[in-house]
């Protein structure tokens, strides 16, 4: 029996008929700080710029709304993707536009399931990961986060994995409503068109969702006709409800979406994400003044609740436990989703399949045939606990076969290796600094009243402050752990959740510059600390120093008397980051070694 039918007077799969009685009578009990609640993500901006710079990764859990406790009523817990699921290290399937090269709906809705069940595993009961803009421009930095450029094509795929997804008693959001098919000036950009082009090209594939069923939608960033697309009338009511007859709720794409709180609220934005922000400072002061009335917030948590509700009163079709995040099952279904992503062009002679057997000598060549490359480093970014890359899955593969990587960089050494293969692998393409979701300058932070960031900015805080030493939990003594570390005077500034073996582990760095140690005890050497040459740590510690590595390639060292003082502070710490790591590696080597430096250090 789910948690809600325990706290409420909601039975399991009671009918939407039950629930809206229920609503219309619970938000006469509700207080209007807790219809606000309600309405807003409860994380602080400087949360979510902790997690995006500092402490882990974004999204790292679900970004929650206000849950009224007293009764009963639980909160909307966001998710985002689409690539798999960005919270804690889940399953990552290929990115949605190679998905829509195998025009296959029942995978896709195969898929959505899967990312349904890690959601609930995560903690979740939201997916923001049905992106269905028309990508009108190939150099659009989210396309990949798209299926393709065709109206029909984006519909059919995005139904499918609402599917999927909402089989789990996940609520769906299909994003970004609407005309959101730009990327650097997408803070900035006023769209128009004329409405046969808007009806004909721009949405259907936002209503074939909505036929199938989407739980939510979430306006866009850009302007639509002059006004904010999450603030528009014309989109949120006249479109959405009148037209399409939409019964869930409307929820703003993250920090700069809503300019107007009040506005937002009668044009029919529902819920403002992820922060406490214009809806908590602005809407008590226009219901007081009388420019907002309570009835229209009344109607926008009648839409939330009345969603909400439904999916937690579902019978689940499964149980959510930690260990299905990336379980065998789900990397089987992420693994055909590649494989039938993959579109031959030409195989002149019968080139493919390499022969196992007479296939003596491989060269794969390009600096992607050994890069960990899954997809953009945005708020798509999913953290897998480990990737294959082409050389990897060919060694894998190829077994009998020599396999040499070169990253082409020297082209006269890789014409060498190439004439004396008997195949020859190249793999070209993207990274995510090529192609990938845009933040936002300097100009449109200030813009928009981000003071905040641009201060974390200057600070040099998005590199994370300097760590003292890795730490490795099994998840069973994962809470034991952080208790110890906090006796013994540590800060844990990150964590990341690792598997090996079926098992799973949490690697975290932490710090005694965060806090003083209350007591001078001998720091013991136990479960939670770190084990000799233990695999799992290793192979952490060595993705670590490649993303130091390719964060330091970032800072022009000729023009190093031009840093700001934060930038000067980050690139000392990436240097102390790498001579940690070093450190560490040998640390696990000399386990006496390691205890009686931190002796020493006491």
């Amino acid at each position: 029996m789910r948690d809600v039918v325990k706290r409420t007077k909601l039975t399991e799969n009671c009918s939407k008929k039950t629930i809206k009685k229920y609503v219309d009578e619970v938000i006469q009990e509700l207080t209007l700080d807790e219809k606000i609640g309600v309405m807003s993500g409860q994380v602080t901006e400087k949360k979510l710029l902790d997690d995006l710079f500092l402490i882990e990764h974004y999204n790292v859990k679900p970004y929650p709304t206000k849950a009224v406790e007293r009764l009963g009523i639980p909160n909307i817990r966001f998710v985002d993707g689409p690539r798999g699921v960005v919270a804690g290290s889940a399953t990552c399937f290929p990115v949605s536009m190679a998905r829509g090269a195998s025009f296959d709906r029942d995978l896709e809705e195969k898929i959505g399931e899967v990312i349904g069940a890690e959601v609930r595993a995560v903690g979740g009961n939201y997916y923001g990961g049905v992106c269905i803009n028309l990508p009108r421009n190939p150099r659009w930095g989210r396309a990949q986060e798209c299926y393709g450029e065709d109206t029909y094509h984006l519909g059919e795929m995005g139904a499918a994995l609402t599917r999927g997804v909402q089989s789990q008693n996940v609520m769906a959001c299909i994003k970004h409503f609407a005309m959101n098919s730009i990327e650097n000036a997408r803070f900035k950009a006023d769209v128009h068109a004329d409405k046969r082009t808007l009806f004909e090209v721009y949405l259907p594939h936002f209503k074939r969702c909505i036929e199938e069923g989407a739980a939510s939608v979430m306006g866009a960033y850009n302007k639509v006709y002059g006004e904010q697309a999450s603030e528009s009338k014309y989109l949120l009511k006249d479109i959405l409800r009148d037209k399409w007859g939409f019964e869930g709720f409307t929820l703003s794409d993250f920090l700069w979406a809503v300019k107007d709180g009040p506005k937002a609220v009668k044009s029919g934005m529902n819920v403002e994400m992820p922060c406490i922000c214009h809806y908590a400072e602005q809407i008590p002061k226009a219901i007081e003044d009388g420019t907002l009335a309570m009835e229209d917030v009344d109607e926008a948590v009648g839409y939330i609740l009345r969603t909400v509700l439904y999916y937690e009163t579902r019978k689940d079709p499964q149980e959510y436990t930690e260990d299905i995040l990336a379980c065998p099952e789900h990397i089987a279904v992420a693994k055909r989703a590649a494989e039938e992503s993959m579109v031959l062009l030409k195989n002149e002679n019968h080139v493919l399949p390499l022969d196992k057997e007479k296939t003596e000598k491989i060269v794969v060549l390009g600096v992607l045939g050994d890069t960990e490359n899954i997809g953009d480093h945005g708020s798509s970014k999913v953290h897998p606990y480990y990737t294959v890359t082409p050389f990897k899955g060919l060694m894998k593969k190829m077994p009998k076969a020599q396999i040499l990587y070169n990253d082409g960089s020297d082209l006269e050494r890789a014409k060498e290796l190439a004439a004396d293969a008997d195949a020859v692998v190249i793999v070209a393409g993207y990274i995510h600094s090529d192609e990938g979701e845009y933040l936002a300058d300097r100009s449109d932070i200030a813009g928009m009243g981000g003071e905040l960031m641009i201060r974390i900015l200057d600070e040099g805080r998005h590199v994370w402050e300097s760590v003292d030493t890795w730490v490795l939990s099994p998840q069973s003594e994962l809470e034991e752990v952080r208790r110890f570390l906090l006796r013994e005077g540590f800060a844990v500034l990150r964590e990341q959740m690792v598997k090996d073996n079926g098992k799973f582990y949490t690697v975290m760095a932490a710090s005694r510059g965060k806090m003083e140690c209350e007591q001078k005890e001998e720091l013991r050497y136990g479960p939670c600390l770190i084990r000799d040459k233990n695999p799992v740590l290793l192979e952490y510690l060595a993705q670590e120093e490649k993303r130091i590595l390719g964060i330091r390639e970032g800072f022009d060292l000729e023009k190093a008397e031009q840093w700001t003082p934060g930038q000067r502070t980050a690139f000392r710490q990436l240097g102390e980051e790498l001579e940690l790591i070093g450190k560490t590696r040998r640390r696990m080597g000399h386990k006496e070694e390691y205890i009686s430096e931190v002796q020493r250090d006491n």
